[in-house]
C-alpha cells in the first residue's frame, strides 16, 4: 500500500511539473489586413465569421494534449456557441508571439440573420484552457465587437435620412439625422471617424479618403440606417 501512495505521489508531482503556463490573451477582433477594429460592418450576403488576434504572452506554450475554447456570446452574455481548437493547433505559438485565429464555422450565416432580423448586436469572444495547462491572468481573455448590418448595399431610398452629393470627393452633406450618432466605416469595418450627436446638415468631410465604398451609419438610439457612400477621386 506504501508502495502505491509513494507510485501516486511521484506521478501527480511529474504532472505538476509538465504543466504548462501560458498567458493567452485576445488582443481584439482585426481586419484581413490585421488592424485591430472595434466595429464591423456586414454586407447583406455577408456571413458573420469575424477573426481574432491571440497573444502568447507566456512564459510557456499550450500543451498539445490541451483544447482551446473560445466562448462566443453576444448582447451582454446571451450564449451563442464555444468553439474548441486542439493544442496541437496553437501549442507552436510560443511565449511572446501571436497569431490570427479564423474559426472554421460563421457564427452566424447571412440567411439567420436575415432570419432573425438581426441588425446590430455586441458580439464577444472569450478564451480558456482545458487540460493540464493553465492560465494565469484570465482578465485579458475577453474581447468584444460592435456589429452592425446592412439591411441592402444600396440602402439609400430611407426617405428620412440622405446623402449629398453622392459620389462625392471633398465633402457630404448628410441631412436629417439631426442629434443622431453618425459613424463612417471602410467595408472591411474599420471605423474612420464618428460624431456623437449631429446637426441637422451635418458636413462629413471625405478628401482624405481613398476611392471606394463606403458605410455611414446612423443611430438615434431606436433605430439603425445604414447608407452606401462612394467616395471618388
Amino acid at each position: 500500500m506504501k508502495k502505491f501512495y509513494a507510485f501516486f505521489i511521484l506521478m501527480a508531482a511529474l504532472l505538476a511539473a509538465s504543466a504548462q503556463t501560458v498567458d493567452f490573451e485576445i488582443v481584439g477582433f482585426v481586419d484581413s489586413d490585421g488592424n485591430t477594429i472595434s466595429s464591423l460592418v456586414l454586407r447583406p450576403s455577408q456571413d458573420l465569421q469575424p477573426r481574432v488576434k491571440l497573444k502568447n504572452n507566456g512564459p510557456d506554450a499550450v500543451a498539445a494534449t490541451d483544447s482551446v475554447i473560445f466562448d462566443v456570446t453576444y448582447n451582454e452574455g446571451l450564449h451563442v456557441t464555444s468553439v474548441i481548437l486542439m493544442g496541437t493547433e496553437l501549442h507552436s505559438v510560443v511565449a511572446g508571439e501571436d497569431v490570427t485565429v479564423d474559426l472554421l464555422q460563421p457564427i452566424w450565416t447571412a440567411a439567420t440573420m436575415s432570419q432573425h432580423g438581426l441588425t446590430e448586436c455586441n458580439l464577444c469572444y472569450e478564451v480558456r484552457i482545458a487540460g493540464h495547462s493553465t492560465d494565469p491572468n484570465p482578465a485579458n481573455n475577453k474581447a468584444c465587437i460592435d456589429v452592425t448590418r446592412t439591411v441592402s448595399v444600396g440602402d439609400d431610398d430611407v426617405p428620412s435620412v440622405s446623402l449629398f452629393p453622392n459620389p462625392a470627393s471633398a465633402s457630404v452633406i448628410l441631412a436629417g439625422a439631426e442629434n443622431a450618432r453618425v459613424q463612417l466605416f471602410d467595408l472591411s469595418g474599420k471605423q474612420i471617424s464618428v460624431i456623437e450627436r449631429a446637426c441637422e446638415s451635418q458636413q462629413l468631410d471625405v478628401s482624405a479618403l481613398s476611392a471606394g465604398l463606403y458605410v455611414v451609419r446612423i443611430s438615434d438610439g431606436k433605430s439603425v440606417v445604414t447608407k452606401k457612400l462612394n467616395v471618388v477621386r
